[in-house]
């Protein structure tokens, strides 16, 4: 293994761990930014979606 090969895979090695760190702590912001209890108006992507005429409770072929 040549020096430079191994000097460009160290670079690669560091560029990929930093776009790791910096995308982790952009979702890790979103996160803390979105409000834990949405209000009733709020379809988040915690809300579950189920149908407006939903049974209360489903039939066994559906689970």
């Amino acid at each position: 293994m040549t020096t430079e090969y191994r000097w460009s895979l160290v670079v690669l090695l560091v560029v990929v761990t930093l776009v790791a760190l910096v995308s982790a702590v952009v979702v890790g912001r979103a996160n803390r930014l979105r409000p834990a209890d949405p209000g009733p108006g709020d379809r988040g992507l915690s809300t579950p979606t189920l149908p407006a005429t939903a049974p209360r409770s489903w039939p066994a072929e559906a689970l």
